[in-house]
């Protein structure tokens, strides 16, 4: 997924209007700076950034959660534990250093801790709210919003611990 210079590939449908292009943790460059002709079938739909300054990707189309170490450029690749879930969007609970994804095509939301590689999943209210959005609230860390496209609604999951 990173290449071994420590660029994160996006694919057409996340930027430049259509053109594959290359995320290296500080702007988006064209593909074609790289003199490669096979192009990565890959979707990046988020970023987000943890307590340890790792970046965290949300991989749509691989069913991947990516963290990438950014003073090194390795990568590390998460399945969650639902086949084919689709992390979508993704957002740090900078509190407790959690890593919080929505899985769109399983109607999911999911915890990742990274201090011992495991992921914890709850269920949407109801199926096919196609949610692209989630934000963990920073008074409230143990809650995560998100929002539905298809549904047209907000709402929150609250965890105890």
């Amino acid at each position: 997924m990173v290449s071994g210079k420590g660029l994160i590939p996006l694919g057409p449908a996340s930027c430049c209007h259509g053109n594959s292009s290359w995320f290296d943790g500080v702007s988006v460059m064209p593909w074609e700076n790289f003199g490669s002709t096979s192009l990565p079938n890959e979707r990046v739909q988020a970023l987000a950034v943890d307590t340890d300054g790792n970046l965290w990707v949300a991989a749509t189309e691989a069913g991947k959660l990516v963290k990438v170490e950014t003073q090194t450029g390795k990568a590390t690749e998460f399945t969650p534990p639902m086949a084919d879930a689709g992390p979508y969007s993704v957002d740090v609970d900078t509190k407790r250093n959690l890593v919080w994804v929505n899985e769109i095509f399983s109607d999911r939301i999911a915890r990742f801790d990274p201090s011992n590689n495991t992921f914890v999943e709850f269920p949407l209210p109801s199926a096919d709210l196609d949610v692209r959005r989630i934000e963990v609230d920073r008074s409230h860390p143990n809650r995560v919003w998100w929002s539905g496209a298809r549904a047209a609604k907000i709402g929150y999951i609250e965890v105890m611990q």
